[in-house]
């Protein structure tokens, strides 16, 4: 199979499946397997940031740019 039919099947991109197959040959299959991310530890719980989410979600206003008009200019409306 082609690269790029790889890629449209999994949605990534060209040179991800280029990445991949050079990983492949380099470390093996041992070499394709998800890492630990670098960086600092989160601080919220998976539970905290669902919560975060949903209030951004469902509190933040919309701005209204498709009705101007009916709106007004430069106001905030909870559709």
């Amino acid at each position: 199979m082609s690269p790029d039919r790889v890629a449209d099947a999994l949605g990534v991109g060209r040179e991800s499946v280029f990445r991949w197959k050079r990983q492949a040959r380099s470390g093996g299959t041992e070499a394709l397997r998800i890492k630990k991310a670098p960086g600092r530890p989160r601080r919220l719980t998976p539970g905290q940031e669902q919560t975060i989410k949903a209030v951004v979600r469902d509190v933040t206003p919309v701005r209204c740019w498709a009705r101007p008009l009916c709106c007004g200019r430069g106001r905030w409306w909870r559709w």
